[in-house]
């Protein structure tokens, strides 16, 4: 049997199996991000973040 989300688009059955009744497109789930920590030339550590300070953080650095 075939679920629909509410935007019309079919939920793979994985997703059905797995207890979610949303698409991928649909789905509420906040998206993570890096920023990296630099700490010397040889030790490069990663700090998860929220995909809104992320990118506040990249735009940053990109200015002059």
């Amino acid at each position: 049997m075939k679920k629909h989300c509410r935007c019309g688009d079919i939920i793979h059955p994985v997703k059905i199996k797995l207890g979610y009744n949303n698409c991928v497109q649909c789905t509420n789930n906040k998206k993570v991000s890096y920023i990296p920590i630099i700490a010397n030339k040889q030790l490069l550590e990663v700090q998860i973040v929220s995909q809104e300070l992320s990118d506040r953080v990249h735009r940053s650095w990109r200015r002059k």
